[in-house]
């Protein structure tokens, strides 16, 4: 639905980076764009649903402060 209203109004869709390390490769490539349900990783080809990037971000938290 959005692509069709994207393609009739003059808003194009965004492509934002994420502040989080990749759950899989842990690099800092993840990005989503705008209206999409998943966050894609740059280096791994990943795509995570928010839910694993939940997940992923307190495994992280749990990895460094140890």
């Amino acid at each position: 639905m959005m692509r069709a209203i994207w393609g009739v109004t003059a808003h194009q869709p965004r492509r934002r980076a994420i502040t989080q390390p990749c759950p899989r490769c842990d690099s800092l490539a993840l990005s989503r764009v705008d209206g999409e349900a998943y966050t894609g990783c740059g280096e791994c080809d990943a795509l995570f649903s928010a839910a694993e990037l939940a997940i992923g971000a307190a495994a992280h938290l749990v990895r460094t402060a140890a």
